[in-house]
């Protein structure tokens, strides 16, 4: 009985403060309106700064390009003769690559002579012979070659090259077995040939010359080196930079 009116009493002293907080609220409220009463409630009112915000974000990000790198550029020539080109080649069993040359060593092996008896100079397919199809293979591996250069059999294989291949522009051989007892092409080509040569001697169209010393090689006058050591292949290397500690290094 006692709890109830106890409970009773807390409620009837809750009610009369907010009663009280009530009335406080609606005067002050009363009082302000008379104090201020032409005044609005405050509103929002975006600026141009909200604008140009709105404006940027709706904008793509800008790509900025790195500045390139500085490429700094060095072209080294190599230059050998037609001596040193058919002396590689020679080293190397059939063939050598300088450049845009290519070099095609003559016979040195037990084939090799075969096919001279059997496919040159005017009997046979010099084609089926093996030093065709091996100098065949290396012009169709390297593109950029457009000039063949070869000695006695390898000079019969640089011709055949040159007539049946667009790529091949220009060729020159030295003693090579050409049946060509007329000399109508004289002036024509470049064929070369020493005096005493038994290897070249129905080429009649070929340039003559005397060999200094027809001993000091085991071929005799059927070597090279007098009148190769005349001609040159050149051999471009560009070596490309870029300041990055990286070398690009292209030949032609």
């Amino acid at each position: 009985m006692v709890f109830r009116r106890y409970t009773f009493i807390l409620l009837l002293m809750r009610f009369d403060e907010y009663i009280t907080h009530t009335n406080f609220k609606r005067k002050a409220s009363t009082f302000h309106e008379k104090q201020h009463p032409n005044k609005t409630e405050d509103k929002f009112v975006p600026n141009k700064w909200d604008d140009k915000f709105r404006a940027w974000a709706a904008k793509p990000p800008e790509v900025v390009e790195k500045p390139k790198p500085k490429v700094k550029t060095t072209m080294l020539v190599n230059t050998i003769t037609n001596t040193e080109g058919l002396n590689r080649a020679y080293h190397q069993g059939d063939f050598y690559v300088h450049g845009n040359t290519l070099y095609i060593a003559g016979s040195h092996t037990a084939r090799d002579w075969y096919d001279d008896f059997t496919k040159v100079p005017a009997w046979g397919d010099l084609r089926n012979s093996v030093r065709y199809q091996r100098a065949l293979e290396a012009l169709k591996n390297n593109p950029r070659v457009d000039t063949v250069i070869g000695h006695s059999l390898g000079g019969s294989v640089a011709l055949e090259l040159e007539k049946n291949h667009p790529q091949v522009k220009h060729s020159r051989v030295y003693g090579a077995p050409v049946f060509e007892p007329l000399g109508d092409e004289a002036g024509k080509v470049e064929r070369y040939r020493n005096w005493l040569d038994v290897v070249s001697v129905a080429d009649r169209s070929a340039v003559m010359s005397s060999h200094p010393e027809p001993f000091s090689n085991a071929s005799l006058t059927h070597d090279y080196s007098n009148m190769a050591n005349n001609f040159i292949s050149k051999r471009s290397t560009e070596i490309i930079d870029d300041t990055n500690d990286r070398w690009d290094v292209r030949t032609e």
